[in-house]
């Protein structure tokens, strides 16, 4: 009897763990990304006024909450000559662009591009291009 006892709870104990991470995996997933808080970085451009910098930091920001779900956004910078270095010729002169980021993404969960999910990512690039007035992102990851 006592032994019956004892598989009932610890089936009880496993059903409520397995609950448990669940709701925990769902409340982390359903999140959006989070982009508040995040310092911003705008080194001098001869290419960009500080306006379109911004705007190419918003459009990334946004992509950011929608596509690193529970993902902390933690820097965002601009740095034209790593920008150049990094594709030199790739782009169309004056209507491309490469930001890097810095994030956290909690273990387990993370932008599906990334190698390593979980933990700190440093110098994320990302590949963005100015049509008529908007920014899109086109690609991001390491290089």
């Amino acid at each position: 009897m006592a032994k019956k006892k004892r598989h009932i709870i610890e089936g009880v104990a496993a059903v409520a763990l397995l609950i448990v991470c669940v709701i925990t995996f769902g409340v982390i997933w359903s999140t959006k990304g989070h982009t508040t808080g995040a310092v911003r970085t705008v080194g001098s451009s001869e290419k960009f006024t500080e306006a379109e910098l911004n705007d190419a930091i918003d459009a990334l920001c946004a992509r950011f909450e929608t596509d690193f779900r529970g993902c902390t956004l933690k820097a965002v910078r601009y740095d034209e000559e790593r920008s150049k270095a990094s594709n030199p010729g790739g782009f169309r002169e004056g209507h491309s662009i490469i930001l890097l980021t810095d994030f956290y993404a909690p273990h387990f969960f993370g932008p599906s591009t990334t190698t390593s999910l979980g933990g700190g990512h440093k110098d994320y690039e990302w590949k963005l291009h100015k049509n008529d007035f908007d920014w899109e992102v086109d690609s991001w990851g390491y290089a």
